[in-house]
């Protein structure tokens, strides 16, 4: 697209938003025409993106706590500067240019091969829809497949509606595709030549990246692990796994701008990689003995990880803990233990909620809260942004539950439990707004009334 711009509009200068590879790919073209840059992105973004950027000449406008508000920001620039916007993802051209990859793949994939399906990242649109297009006319039996986290999977969405959903909450743990509304271009695109959306959960993504780092050394960021964590997926589901058996399957790895600190997400959520892990929580009865008791029934599993603490108020302690195994049926006969020895157990393993804070919560005990509702707010990682939110909430509601912890970016998480009614549930939603803390709320359901009461 960049290519065909005339001598007055580069004379003028580019714009654009981008969380991910498309400011990259501004910049690099902006400097070979000899033009300037400007990349509105998120103020979110990781550093090593921001850094990239820079390397290659683009000058960063940092706006917004997501992409969609960094979008509108540099609409509104290009708009009073008089600047070209370059769409990120809902143009014809710039879709063309993506789907380039498809050509690289196309390359690599002989007549002859047994290429089942490609499967390709999702954000706006873009790459899948690009992708699609090239493959149609070169190989047109192979399957498209995009790929989504469940907290931005505004395209799967949308497919379930037949219409362009706009998303409430996008969750930037793969910050790369965190985008709130598919783009109409692309939405078009996909309706007519994908042919299904995997979602997947963060853990998923988390030991993708583990396993391409055992495999070959490198490391993905969580965006360009995603197709890799929905190729598996896939491959897993059902009877899937017998259909593909033999067939070759292509994962887009789509990026590897992951922030150092970062890292320790990925080994929170996927475990040491080495032996499978289970993350479990069980109830045990405040007796004299029970807690070595406890410990024997869980040999001869291997204890990674524990959290326990005495309450004398209490009838049962609730112990959160992981075991690494080698087999299932090693770990299924430990449940099984516990479950003869009258010990309640749940596998929170699979459960990002708990994964991200509950499994931090071991302070306070459980006690019935009335009226409870759990709240995921997203807030900037800096001093003050948690009292600014205590601040907005004032004495309106009781604050019943909190969990933060620090991951070295410029955005985190906070899990906060409110004393709030079901109607209260859109006043609390536009009162975080407001302050730029955007948030999603979460059912109770049977697992976390057995974790927090």
């Amino acid at each position: 697209m960049m290519s065909k711009l005339s001598e007055e509009e580069l004379e003028r200068g580019v714009i654009t938003a981008s969380a991910g590879n498309h400011a990259q790919g501004v910049a690099l073209a902006a400097q070979r025409l000899g033009c300037t840059a400007i990349i509105v992105m998120p103020e979110t973004t990781p550093c090593i993106k921001k850094q990239a950027v820079e390397r290659l000449g683009g000058t960063i406008d940092p706006h917004g706590q997501s992409f969609d508000e960094a979008r509108l920001y540099a609409l509104e620039r290009a708009e009073k500067e008089n600047l070209v916007f370059i769409p990120p993802y809902d143009d014809r051209e710039i879709v063309v240019g993506q789907g380039t990859v498809a050509l690289e793949i196309a390359k690599q994939a002989a007549k002859d091969d047994d290429l089942h399906a490609i499967f390709v990242p999702i954000g706006g649109g873009g790459l899948v829809s690009g992708i699609a297009v090239y493959m149609r006319a070169l190989f047109p039996d192979v399957k498209i497949i995009g790929v989504e986290p469940s907290g931005a999977c505004g395209m799967a969405l949308s497919f379930q509606k037949r219409e362009r959903v706009e998303l409430e909450y996008t969750d930037t743990y793969a910050d790369g595709v965190a985008v709130a509304l598919v783009g109409e271009v692309t939405y078009d695109l996909c309706k007519q030549l994908v042919d299904g959306v995997v979602v997947v959960e963060d853990k998923d993504i988390a030991e993708a990246i583990r396993d391409v780092y055992f495999e070959k050394r490198s490391i993905l960021e969580f965006s360009g692990a995603l197709a890799l964590a929905g190729a598996k997926a896939y491959r897993n589901y059902g009877s899937q796994a017998e259909s593909v058996r033999g067939k070759n399957l292509v994962a887009v790895a789509s990026g590897a701008n992951l922030d150092f600190p970062k890292l320790v997400d990925v080994v929170d959520m996927a475990g040491p990689g080495c032996e499978e892990e289970a993350v479990l929580a069980t109830k045990l009865p405040e007796q004299l003995g029970s807690f070595k008791r406890f410990c024997e029934l869980v040999r001869p599993l291997n204890i990674s990880e524990l959290k326990y603490r005495y309450d004398s108020s209490k009838e049962k302690a609730l112990i959160q803990y992981s075991v690494t195994y080698h087999a299932q049926a090693e770990l299924d006969a430990m449940l099984e233990r516990l479950r003869a020895a009258q010990l309640e157990t749940v596998n929170v393993s699979d459960q990002n909620l708990f994964l991200r804070h509950l499994k931090y919560l071991v302070g306070g005990g459980q006690s019935k809260v009335e009226n409870e509702l759990l709240c995921w707010v997203k807030l900037p990682d800096g001093p003050g942004a948690f009292l600014k939110l205590l601040n907005a909430l004032d004495s309106r509601w009781n604050v019943t539950l909190a969990h933060f912890k620090s991951k070295g970016s410029v955005e985190g998480n906070v899990l906060v439990g409110i004393q709030a009614s079901e109607p209260e549930k859109r006043v609390f939603r536009d009162l975080t707004k407001s302050i730029g803390y955007p948030c999603k709320f979460y059912p109770k359901h049977e697992s976390l009334e057995f974790l927090i009461g």
